[in-house]
């Protein structure tokens, strides 16, 4: 057994979206390996999140609207969903919003952004 210690804000930020995403903790290369690219800035924090949320780890195209958007709600707000909120974005998945509309719009939230000042990102 191993255990990876974020040591940067980049990486604990990487952490937070393997255990919100995918359930699991991240090995420590692939932690440095996400982190190494929002260090460069070769892409953004809320792009990272972006992959995650497409990946085939978590599931693709066969998850549910519903289960997608509660691990976007984990993901992008660490936070469970609300009711409403999460009906309200799953019917508008269902009349034909595209998911990477959705994370787009999560990206840009007041929410996302304080997370990442949280992490030490902003």
């Amino acid at each position: 057994c191993s255990v990876m210690v974020a040591q940067t804000p980049s990486e604990a930020f990487v952490a937070h979206l393997y255990a919100n995403c995918f359930g699991r903790a991240a090995s420590g290369d692939e932690i440095r390996n996400w982190a190494g690219y929002i260090d460069d800035g070769s892409v953004t924090p809320g792009q990272v999140a972006a992959s995650f949320c497409r990946s085939d780890e978590l599931g693709g195209a066969s998850l549910s609207n519903e289960d997608f958007m509660k691990i976007v709600y984990r993901t992008y707000m660490n936070r469970e969903y609300d009711q409403a909120g999460l009906d309200s974005w799953v019917s508008l998945l269902n009349e034909g919003m595209s998911r990477d509309d959705v994370l787009e719009q999560f990206a840009n939230t007041t929410e996302f952004h304080n997370l990442l000042i949280n992490f030490g990102l902003e």
